[in-house]
């Protein structure tokens, strides 16, 4: 019994351990987990991969995976997958499985750690088995980097592949290192591709074409970067090229007498078979349509695709290729009727044509081996029937094996013939040579096809080979019936013709006549139908070279033309004057009627907006239909000429459709003229330059005689006398002579290196009679004739105000060297003859002797120098190397030279005749391209030069009738015959002359019909010598025609008009400052009798005319016609294929069928009338008698001034006369101030004291009056004797701190009076810092404004100007606003951005300033800073509507428009009277721009989306358009979306719940970021609230960003930039203005500071108060009460100066030092000295050894009060020419361990330099220019600043220092 129990017992054991223990064994349930990207960082929207050992249960996943998000709790959610990087499935997976996907529940941009928890325990879906533990996974998430596409591509075999795009860049190479391709391709590389709106890819390999492959991005963190890749995939199919077929040769013509290949080439095409057609003569013409000439003869191509016809023609040609079939049918037809009419004697020259008969041949031949690859064969044409016979062919190439497959066909001229063509407006001359041998080709008959289908029998060639065609014979022509051949005869207009063609007996060609042109680039050209265009001149002249802004100019022109033989007035000629700006925009186009004399004139006004710089006014003829509807342009020279119906000239993009005839008009006269900030010089500097011998001693022991030039310096006040022991900077250089004898024109004698060499220079004073005499010795350089001696005087007046002048000597050698003058646009490899002559005094040739010719080229040396310090830089530095000499002897007065040019480079001639003392030298230096140059042709088209035009060289280009001209001319290889010919607009003469060698000479006479210019022509066919042997040789010796043109002027008699100036008066002109004043002119001709003309008179102040070297118009030249070229040539061997070789293609079995410089004040800005001109009148007529009289007033200026004349007839007569008129007092005084002061300066300016009476006098000077200024004469009385100014020294100090002051002085002598008076700015001596503190308050509120202690310590004077503080309160919010405005208001700069940002927030609140509710602001002096604000944006307007950067910058700037049109806007709906047209022309501008094509540009940044704003608010964008910006801007969120939503609710068609919805998910930006002008948060938050104010949806997120944006406001008073400061207030101003109104009665505040207490009133419009000193500085700040319960809003600003005398530099990311450099090499300056300012700046960055890129940099370098800056744009101040030696190489950008700064806009004003640069990179720069001492005295010199405009605490500034300046020696 016990044994039962006991072994059930067991046996329930045994059961019960095998249950539980297989239990036991199978409860641990097994997971691996995966994430998607592998690593560590996951993307943000990351997926993990669980995989158990069994199936679990998706309710048992989501129970026991627990997320955590930055330590937040986090919600996930399961993936319907099996794979993390798989798309979800579309059916949903079974709940119970072993793997899940897991992925945030929403993804996000947020990043941070995610923690995963799966928690033990977690059960399979039996139950049989759980996690034995947790198991933990922590990643880090960042926004990861996909795959967005990517396609398939093929470029070439060497570069084909798959292109991906990604959502943001990588670098290259990283990217590889995470791509997997599946079949492999072995080696591979990415290369990024730079778009502006992608970020693509290229993966380039072998791929196999047609083959699938897989490109796998595997993701995970990018090696070194801050970066995450997620996974990806592309799958694409390899492609290849497509298949093609085509003949590799844009021309169709081939040599009868060669191998007779065509280039052929193919891709991926199958065997195929080429067909030869037979055609006839007559009807190879008719097929033109299937052939291919050369346009013109230029540089041919030398590769193979350059070698291809263009696209559009090989179209063109295909498309007509598929009726060859029809026209055969027609074709075969009409042959059988014409060779009927042919049996008719009448008709025997068209038997010709009709042979060969049609008929056809074929040859099948070997295709593609490789599909990818592109094959180059040759194709013969010899497999014909009697290939021995020429003729055109039709080939024709297609596949075999199907009817679609690829095909291609032409029509080939395989011919010995070659016409030449040249036609005229009424004749043609045809010349028909042999291709083999050049000669002409005699007794050949010639048809010529006109546009109507007539074919003219024009007969046949001489025994040279030539026919001349003319309108005025009959010919018989045949044209082609349906039904029979229509003859007859007739003329033809030569602009009717369309072809040429020549048929002899086994052979035929022909030429189109519009094409294988040679276009000269030796000559000008013009069609015939424009030649009355062409011959007009004119000449036009402003009344004087320079006005200053505000001022008109005025101006006057004349015209003459050239018509049958005479020089006539075109009167009744309406003519366009177009004045244009610095920047190249058109600002003034009016019209004008000539009158009789063919004169008009104008006006202009130079508007204050107006940029400075250099205008140009051109005058333009404008036909009209009523006018001259001669010139109308005649369409039926539009195909000769090139010319398309709708477009037949070149037009100029801003013409008009009705105005293209007459804009594409050359220009009849142009001038230019200055606009400048200027002060007139007081003087003139006069030189008079002798020689003499002298005897020196070079050798110990030994005198020799030694030739020196003396330069006599003298100078003279405008008003009269000398200057005495004025000081005098003069300079000496050895330079170029260039010089010319009249009757050698074609060469150059001297020298044209224009290298300057210092000679000698110095600092010297007049003589007590007003002279200095400057010896210098003569070097034999000079006396050879090879160089000048220049001399450059500037003489200062008291105050240091500068006059130059400059001369040179050039004596006359005995004997001159000329060297040819050399074509332009020479270029490497050419070979020309070079002709030296040497002439003697009398310009006789000299006859015997040898030249000597050095050949020099300019080489380039990279030299180790060292700096101040010792540290090692490099420079380049050049000079000339000898490259070759050669010797030859006169021969017929001329040597001979062979030049051979053999690389690009610069070069240089020497030639040299005699020895020793009698050594004549000329040298020409000269620049060879590395490639071929270009011009442009008659029709404005671009033009390579041939390298077949050769140089043609007359003895002289001007000659008189029936004089001979002697042409020389030389050729590259020989050449039987030539076509020599004279032109003008007819063909004036044609011979065929034999030569008998390369190099010769050709005789022309110049009859009465040359006039007035003729152009001498020559043709020479050369033929070949051989034929490329080698396929690696290239066909170099193809036969051609050399060509070449030169111009012969033949000269115009020409009558002189004779003008007396006030001719009773004999003596010096004088008057009185303010006086009438008469005048008489006396007008006679040549024979002295009183002259039928018209006379221009102005008079003008000489001291304002030397400023730009004025000289009195000379109208002379209106006699000097030169007309264009207006015949027309072509050669057919300009069509030649070239025979080059490629490899055969294998045949078979044939089995089938394309700003103003500073000067010193003077009397100017005080008297009241200083007009420049005194008197102008264009247009006078003298009396029966030949006078003219005038009376004018005088202004109040002291000068001379200019009398001139300018006097013209109806035909040639033309007269200039000038005259000076002195006006002056008897006494007066001219103070030498500065221009502005800086506190604390010490100033001693000359006061000059004229005497110009003949009387001795005691003169006296006092102070009558000074403001904020102490002013002390040194000595009050001054002994002048007769005609002398006499000098007072004033002290004068700024001992009253910054503010504006006067000086008003008072002078007499001899009872003579003069008073002057000069007002002037004191600026601060240090730099003041702004800072701000606002807030709002109701009850109380208390602040301290944070004031460094060492302001307590500081004087008045250190303090005037620069300390202040103000208190703004109002009930109104505004008042919070009013530091931000004063920081716009006050923003030193003014670029585009800047300018517009100011006007932007001003002109929205002009309405609230306007009722007085923004406290310490009024309308007038808001309009005032609008006034000059708008001023200055126009400036920056360009013709397109767009607006540039800076005033100086011709680009336009996008997103700164933007930012110009909102202001625009703005203002215009606040009621500010703007330029409407401005604002309507940026509107248009910114419509065109926006939808244009290939604009992604337009599209890269969020704030570019202010473009829609602004259409938006001036009711110009539609519903469409909008829509397609939304698409457009989708890759550049952040500002995009407000502002686009901005957009669309003021466009009002989105309903307004879309819109609140939209607006709702308007989120604030995360952080403070500024990216430059390309992003900020602040603007984001401030575009966010403008969005929503015009949504007008949420009132509570309105009220949030509005005070986020508040908050934002930094304690310097404005928000980061001027950029977001314009935009945060301008959003501000629309949300407090859109506030309801709340209870705004008055209150009382009262404040208390430990200077005592005050009580205000305030009310909704605000009030401001100034606080003292006391009070800013008080310990324990300012305290507010109010007695009401009204929420007060407060701003308080002050300001106060930073330490002058600070010893330290400020490094915030810059360092900056600037240093004084005296010219003279003296350490003290003394007045009148040039000093060159070098500032130099460094970022740290770049110190630390790193690098950074830098935007909107700023350089601000103020000026100290002594000093002026030289205006280079001006003529009355002058560098010595060492000042810039270090910069002579252009490229020299590393000198003295610095780069040279070159800014995008500079600016140099009077007290300071400001420089601007878009974008540069880390480093040490260099910035350099100069000032002239103009006063003495002590003054500061405050810190130069640098700073990045859009980040402004990123800055430096130099050391603040103190300049002396001393009296001048």
């Amino acid at each position: 019994m016990l044994n039962r129990v006991a072994l059930r017992l067991y046996a329930v054991f045994c059961l019960v351990f095998l249950v539980f223990g297989s239990l036991a064994a199978a409860e641990n349930l097994d997971l691996t987990t995966a994430f998607s990207v592998t690593g560590d960082l996951q993307p943000t929207d990351w997926r993990l991969k669980l995989e158990f050992s069994s199936p679990a249960s998706s309710l048992e996943v989501s129970k026991k995976v627990k997320c955590r998000f930055n330590n937040a709790a986090m919600n996930f959610r399961i993936v319907n997958a099996q794979k993390p990087d798989e798309q979800e499935a579309g059916q949903t997976l079974p709940s119970e499985r072993q793997v899940f996907i897991i992925a945030p529940e929403k993804a996000g941009d947020a990043t941070g750690t995610v923690e995963i928890t799966i928690g033990k325990g977690l059960q399979s879906a039996d139950k049989k088995s759980n996690l034995a533990a947790d198991t933990l996974l922590n990643v880090k998430t960042r926004k990861a980097i996909r795959v967005t596409g990517g396609e398939a591509y093929f470029d070439s075999i060497e570069d084909k592949g798959v292109m991906i795009d990604l959502t943001e860049n990588v670098k290259d190479y990283q990217l590889k290192k995470h791509i997997r391709i599946f079949p492999s391709v072995g080696y591979f590389k990415v290369d990024r591709q730079y778009y502006s709106n992608r970020h693509c890819y290229k993966i380039i390999g072998k791929f196999v074409t047609g083959r699938k492959y897989e490109v796998k991005l595997a993701g995970g963190a990018v090696e070194g970067e801050n970066q995450l890749l997620d996974n990806g995939r592309v799958e694409f199919v390899s492609r290849g090229p497509s298949p093609q077929i085509s003949f590799t040769a844009d021309r169709s013509v081939l040599e009868l007498r060669s191998r007779q290949m065509v280039p052929l080439n193919f891709t991926s095409v199958g065997d195929f078979k080429a067909q030869l057609m037979r055609v006839p003569a007559f009807f190879g013409p008719a097929l033109d349509s299937l052939t291919a000439f050369a346009e013109v003869e230029e540089k041919r191509p030398v590769d193979s695709s350059g070698m291809r016809l263009a696209g559009d023609k090989e179209t063109v040609i295909r498309k007509n290729a598929a009726e060859i079939d029809n026209l055969m049918v027609k074709f075969v037809k009409q042959h059988e009727q014409l060779k009927t009419l042919s049996t008719d004697n009448a008709w025997a020259d068209l038997r010709n044509f009709l042979e060969p008969v049609f008929s056809s041949d074929s040859q099948a031949f070997m295709g593609s081996d490789n599909p990818d690859m592109e094959y180059h064969f040759s194709l013969p044409l010899d497999y014909r029937p009697e290939p021995e016979k020429g003729g055109s062919v039709i080939v024709k190439v297609s596949e075999t094996k199907t009817e679609e497959g690829q095909s291609a066909a032409r029509l080939f001229q395989i011919t010995d013939y070659s016409l030449t063509y040249k036609f005229s407006r009424r004749e043609l001359l045809l010349w028909l040579t042999s291709i083999e041998t050049g000669r002409p080709v005699a007794d050949v008959p010639v048809m010529l096809l006109t546009n109507d289908g007539r074919s003219y029998l024009a007969g046949r060639t001489s025994h040279e080979g030539i026919l001349k065609i003319s309108e005025e014979t009959e010919y018989p022509f045949v044209i082609c019936k349906d039904a029979a051949p229509e003859t007859g005869k007739a003329k033809f207009l030569i602009s009717d013709l369309v072809i040429a063609a020549a048929a002899g007996n086994t052979d035929s060609c022909f030429i189109k006549l519009n094409s294988n042109r040679f276009s000269s680039s030796a000559v000008y050209q013009s069609a015939p139908d424009r030649l009355l265009k062409l011959s007009k001149l004119g000449h036009v002249f402003t009344e004087r070279g320079v006005y200053r802004p505000g001022e008109t100019v005025y101006w006057k022109a004349t015209a003459r033309e050239y018509l049958d033989k005479s020089i006539v007035s075109p009167s009744g000629m309406l003519v366009e004057a177009t004045i244009v700006n610095p920047r190249g925009e058109i600002v003034s186009v009016d019209e004008f009627t000539l009158n009789e004399f063919g004169t008009c004139s104008g006006s202009f006004e130079v508007k204050a907006h107006m940029p400075l710089g250099q205008y140009n006014l051109t005058i333009v003829p404008k036909t009209s239909e009523e006018n001259e509807p001669e010139q109308k342009l005649d369409p039926r020279w539009n195909y000769l000429m090139n010319r398309s119906g709708t477009n037949p000239e070149p037009q100029n993009n801003n013409s008009s459709e009705e105005n293209q005839d007459e804009q594409s008009v050359p220009a009849l006269a142009a001038t230019g003229f200055q606009v400048q900030e200027f002060e007139p010089p007081r003087h003139f500097v006069e030189l008079e330059i002798s020689t003499e011998k002298r005897k020196i001693r070079q050798i110990v022991g030994k005198d020799a005689e030694q030739l020196f030039v003396n330069c006599k310096v003298a100078s003279r006040y405008y008003t009269g006398g000398p200057l005495r022991h004025a000081k005098v900077q003069w300079t000496a250089h050895l330079t170029e002579n260039w010089s010319a004898v009249k009757q050698f024109p074609m060469f150059q004698f001297g020298s044209n290196d224009s290298q300057k060499e210092l000679i000698e220079a110095g600092n010297s004073v007049l003589d007590k009679d007003g002279f200095l005499t400057v010896s210098l010795p003569v070097s034999n350089t000079v006396l050879s004739g090879l160089n000048s001696i220049e001399i450059t005087a500037t003489v200062l007046d008291i105050d240091g105000r500068p006059a130059t002048r400059v001369d040179s000597f050039s004596p006359e050698p005995a004997v001159r060297v000329g060297i040819m003058k050399l074509p332009g646009g020479l270029t490497q490899g050419q070979e020309l003859p070079l002709q030296v002559i040497a002439v003697d005094k009398n310009a006789n040739k000299i006859t015997q002797g040898e030249v000597q010719l050095e050949i020099m080229r300019k080489r380039y040396i990279y030299t180790q120098k060292r700096d101040a310090a010792g540290g090692i830089f490099y420079n380049w530095s050049s000079g000339w190397v000898r490259h070759h000499v050669a010797r030859q002897s006169l021969k017929d007065s001329i040597a001979t030279f062979d030049l051979v040019l053999p690389e690009g480079g610069d070069y240089m001639l020497r030639a040299t005749y005699g020895t020793g003392s009698e050594e004549s030298v000329a040298a020409y230096s000269f620049v060879v391209d590395y490639s071929y140059d270009s011009y442009a042709d008659y029709n404005g088209q671009s033009r390579t030069r041939s390298e077949n035009e050769v140089l043609l060289m007359p003895d002289s280009s001007y000659v008189a009738v029936n004089e001979k001209v002697r042409v020389r001319y030389s050729l590259p290889r020989p050449c039987e015959y030539a076509l020599m010919t004279v032109e003008s607009d007819e063909i004036l003469s044609a011979r065929v002359v034999k030569l008998d060698r390369p190099q010769g000479e050709f005789i022309e006479t110049m009859t009465e019909n040359c006039r007035p210019n003729v152009h001498i022509g020559l043709l020479a066919p050369a033929s070949r010598s051989g034929f490329p042997i080698y396929a690696s040789q290239v066909d170099s010796d193809y036969p051609r025609t050399y060509f070449g043109f030169t111009r012969i002027k033949v000269q115009n008699t020409v009558a002189a008009i004779n003008i007396a100036i006030a001719p009773e008066q004999q003596n010096e002109l004088a008057a009185l400052p303010g006086a009438m004043q008469k005048l008489d002119f006396v007008v006679t001709d040549k024979d002295g009798r009183p002259a039928v003309a018209e006379v221009a008179i102005c008079v003008v102040d000489e001291a304002i005319l030397s400023l730009t070297g004025y000289k009195t118009p000379d109208l002379s030249g209106l006699t000097d016609f030169i007309l264009p070229l207006c015949v027309f040539t072509g050669d057919l061997r300009t069509s030649l294929i070239t025979q080059d070789l490629f490899k055969l293609i294998s045949t078979r079995a044939l089995t089938g069928g394309d700003q103003g410089a500073g000067t010193i004040a003077t009397d100017l800005d005080a008297r009241k009338d200083f007009r420049p001109v005194a008197f102008w009148n264009p247009a006078m007529t003298p009396d029966t008698n030949g006078r003219i009289s005038i009376e004018f007033k005088l202004p109040d200026s002291m000068t001379s001034y200019r009398i001139y004349a300018v006097a013209v007839d109806k035909t040639t007569g033309f007269g200039s006369k000038d005259r000076q008129l002195k006006v002056s007092r008897d006494f007066y005084i001219e103070p030498g101030l500065p221009f502005f002061l800086t506190a604390g300066d010490k100033a001693v300016f000359p006061v000059a004291m004229h005497n110009k009476t003949a009387q001795a006098g005691s003169a006296e000077l006092r102070v009558a009056e000074a403001k904020n200024v102490l002013v002390a004469v040194e000595s009050a009385k001054i002994d002048l004797p007769p005609m002398i100014t006499g000098r007072a020294r004033v002290k004068l100090e700024a001992d009253n701190g910054a503010g504006e002051a006067s000086v008003l002085l008072a002078g007499q002598m001899n009872g003579l009076n003069d008073a002057i008076e000069r007002k002037f700015p004191v600026n601060t001596a240090a730099t003041v810092l702004n800072r701000q503190l606002s807030g709002s308050f109701t009850k109380e509120q208390s602040f301290r404004p944070d004031v460094p202690e060492y302001v307590a310590s500081m004087t008045g004077s250190e303090t005037e100007g620069a300390l202040s503080a103000r208190l703004n309160l109002s009930l109104s919010p505004f008042a919070r606003l009013s530091p931000a405005l004063k920081y716009l208001m006050h923003y030193p700069y003014g670029c585009l951005e800047q300018t517009s940002s100011a006007i932007i927030p001003l002109a929205a609140m002009r309405g609230l300033i306007k009722d007085g509710r923004l406290p310490g602001y009024n309308l007038e002096q808001v309009d005032k800073f609008l006034d000059k604000g708008f001023s200055h944006l126009l400036k920056m307007q360009r013709s397109s509507g767009g607006f540039s950067y800076w005033t100086s910058e011709r680009e336009d700037s996008w997103w700164g428009s933007q930012y110009a049109v909102l202001a625009l806007t703005v203002a215009d709906r606040a009621g500010y009277p703007i330029d409407r047209s401005s604002l309507e022309k940026s509107l248009d501008y910114l419509n065109r721009t926006l939808f244009a094509s290939n604009n992604n540009s337009r599209f890269e940044h969020g704030v570019m989306a202010l473009s829609a704003v602004n259409l938006a608010l001036n009711k110009k964008l539609k519903a469409a358009d909008l829509d397609t910006l939304k698409k457009r801007f989708t890759q550049t969120a952040e500002e995009s979306s407000p502002l686009l939503l901005w957009a669309e609710a003021l466009c009002g068609d989105t309903p307004i719940e879309e819109l609140a919805g939209r607006a709702s998910q308007l989120k604030p930006s995360l952080r403070s970021i500024s990216r430059g002008w390309y992003y900020t948060s602040t603007r984001h938050d401030a575009f966010n609230l403008l969005a929503l104010l015009a949504v007008n949806a949420d009132r509570k997120k309105s009220d949030d960003f509005a005070g986020r944006i508040l908050a934002s406001l930094s304690e310097k008073g404005y928000w980061n930039s001027t950029a977001d400061t314009g935009i945060a207030l301008f959003a501000l101003s629309e949300y407090f203005q859109s506030l309801k109104a709340g209870n705004e009665s008055e209150l009382e505040v009262t404040l208390t500071t430990d200077a005592g207490t005050k009580a205000v009133k305030v009310d909704k419009n605000g009030i401001s108060l100034d606080l003292t000193k006391a009070e800013l500085l008080a310990g324990s700040g300012v305290k507010m009460v109010s007695n009401g319960n009204s929420l007060i809003s407060w701003s308080f600003e002050y300001s106060y100066p930073d330490l002058a005398s600070r010893s330290e530099p400020v490094n915030n990311g810059f360092s900056v030092e600037k240093t004084f450099e005296n010219l003279n090499g003296k350490k003290e300056i003394r007045v009148g000295d040039l000093v060159k300012v070098t500032v130099v700046f460094e970022d740290q960055i770049r110190k630390d050894g790193d690098w950074a890129s830098y935007r909107n940099f700023a350089l601000e370098d103020p000026i100290p009060a002594g000093f002026t800056a030289v205006n280079s744009s001006l003529k009355n101040d002058a560098l010595p020419s060492d000042a810039t030696s270090e910069d002579d190489e252009y490229y020299c950008d590393y000198v003295d361990d610095a780069y040279t700064f070159y800014a995008n806009h500079q600016e140099l004003r009077k007290d300071r330099l400001l420089a601007f640069k878009n974008h540069f990179w880390s480093g040490r720069f260099r910035l350099v220019y100069y000032l002239r001492a103009i006063c003495e005295g002590s003054f500061k010199m405050k810190p130069t600043q640098v700073s990045l405009m859009y980040n402004p605490e990123i800055n430096g500034m130099s050391t603040p220092a103190t300049v002396q300046i001393l009296a001048a020696e």
